[in-house]
C-alpha cells in the first residue's frame, strides 16, 4: 500500500509540474529522484542509470531515428514532395477524415518505437487543410498509429502477450479483436466526427528556427523517456506497485486491469505492461490447467493497452506532442474518453461472459 502511494505521489508531481508547462524532459529527470529518494534507491544508482540509459544502444538508436525523420520531414516540406503526397492521396480518397486517420493506421503496420513521427508530418498537412487544432491532430496521429497493436502479430508486445497468457497469436487475436474495433470507434468518434470531409488552402511553413527547437526538444524527451523507466525498474517502484494490488484485497476484475494498467502507465511501454502486470493476476483468473478464458485475456490486455495509451512516458505520445507543439491536456481530453470506451466495451464482454 506505502508503494502504491509513493508512486501517485511522484505521478501527482508530473501531472502538477507538466498542467504548469514545464518541460517533459527536466519533469522525469526530477521524477527519477524522487523515485530514488521514496524507494531507498541510492542516489549514486541514479546517476548511474542516467549515464547507462543516455548511452544505452536503444535510446541512441531513437534519437538518430528521431532526428532523421525530423530531417526528412523538412526536405519533404521543402521540396513540395510532402504537399505533394497528400494532394494525390487526397484525389484517390474524396473525404479528407479518412486520410488523416489512414496515414496514421498504416504506418502502424509497421511497429516501429517511436513511429507515430513517421506519419506525423503528414497529419501536420492533412490536419492544416482541414482547419484542426493541434490538440486534434496530435490525437488522430497517435491513437491511429496503435489501433492494431493488441491484434497485429507483427508486434512483439503481441507475441509476448500470448506467450504469458498460453495461447497462440491467433488465439489472442480471436479473444482481443474487440479492444481494436472500440479503439477504432473511439477515434473516429472523438478524433474525426467534427472534422469537414474536405479541406483548402495551404500549410504554414516552419521557421528554421521553429525546426531546430522542435528537434531539440524530441530527442531530450526521448533521453529523460528512457532514464525515467530505468530507474522505475530497477528501484523496483513497478514491481513493488503490483504486489501492493494484490495485497488490498480488490475485486479479481478490478487487479486484473489494473496491474498491467499501472506498470503500463509507468513505462509507456506494453512489452512491460504485460511482463509485469500479467504474472502477478494470472494465478487469480487462469482456470485449471493455466487456461486464461478468452474474455479475460482481452481485459488483461485492454489494462496493459489503455495504460500504455494514457501514459506521458509513451514515447509516441511525448514526440508527438512536441512535434505539434501542443498542450497536455488538449490531448487528454481527446484520449481519455476513447480510452474509457475501450474499457467500457471490453468490461461489457466480460460481463456478458
Amino acid at each position: 500500500m506505502i508503494a502504491l502511494l509513493k508512486i501517485v505521489f511522484v505521478f501527482a508531481g508530473i501531472v502538477l509540474l507538466l498542467s504548469r508547462k514545464w518541460n517533459l524532459g527536466l519533469v522525469l529527470l526530477l521524477a527519477c529522484v524522487a523515485v530514488g529518494l521514496l524507494f531507498a534507491y541510492p542516489l549514486q544508482n541514479v546517476v548511474l542509470d542516467v549515464l547507462l540509459a543516455s548511452i544505452e544502444p536503444l535510446t541512441l538508436r531513437l534519437a538518430l531515428v528521431v532526428v532523421l525523420i525530423m530531417i526528412l520531414s523538412e526536405l519533404l516540406r521543402q521540396t513540395a514532395g510532402l504537399k505533394g503526397t497528400v494532394e494525390s492521396l487526397q484525389v484517390l480518397i474524396p473525404s479528407g477524415r479518412i486520410v488523416i486517420a489512414a496515414l496514421p493506421a498504416l504506418v502502424g503496420l509497421l511497429p516501429m518505437v517511436g513511429g507515430a513521427m513517421f506519419s506525423a508530418p503528414m497529419v501536420d498537412e492533412v490536419g492544416d487543410r482541414l482547419k484542426a487544432s493541434s490538440g486534434r491532430k496530435t490525437f488522430v496521429n497517435y491513437w491511429f498509429r496503435h489501433i492494431w497493436e493488441p491484434i497485429f502479430s507483427l508486434y512483439p508486445s503481441m507475441l509476448l502477450a500470448a506467450e504469458l497468457l498460453h495461447k497462440t497469436v491467433f488465439q489472442l487475436a480471436a479473444a482481443t479483436w474487440p479492444v481494436t474495433v472500440a479503439a477504432v470507434i473511439g477515434g473516429l468518434l472523438l478524433g474525426l466526427l467534427r472534422l469537414p470531409r474536405h479541406g483548402d488552402g495551404d500549410s504554414p511553413a516552419a521557421s528554421r528556427a521553429q525546426s531546430l527547437r522542435t528537434l531539440v526538444n524530441s530527442v531530450v524527451v526521448i533521453f529523460s523517456a528512457m532514464i525515467f523507466r530505468r530507474v522505475l525498474e530497477q528501484s523496483g517502484a513497478v514491481d513493488a506497485v503490483s504486489s501492493a494490488l494484490i495485497e488490498l484485497d480488490l475485486p479479481i476484475a478490478l487487479v486484473a486491469f489494473a496491474a498491467p494498467f499501472i506498470a503500463g502507465l509507468l513505462t509507456g511501454l506494453m512489452a512491460a505492461a504485460y511482463s509485469v502486470g500479467f504474472p502477478v493476476v494470472l494465478p487469480l483468473i487462469a482456470a485449471e490447467g493455466g487456461v486464461v478464458p478468452p474474455a479475460w485475456a482481452a481485459w488483461l490486455v485492454v489494462g496493459g493497452f489503455v495504460g500504455v495509451m494514457s501514459s506521458p512516458m509513451h514515447l509516441c505520445l511525448a514526440l508527438t506532442r512536441v512535434y505539434f507543439k501542443t498542450e497536455w491536456k488538449s490531448v487528454y481530453r481527446f484520449i481519455v474518453p476513447s480510452a474509457a470506451l475501450v474499457v467500457a466495451v471490453v468490461g461489457a464482454i466480460l460481463l456478458l461472459s
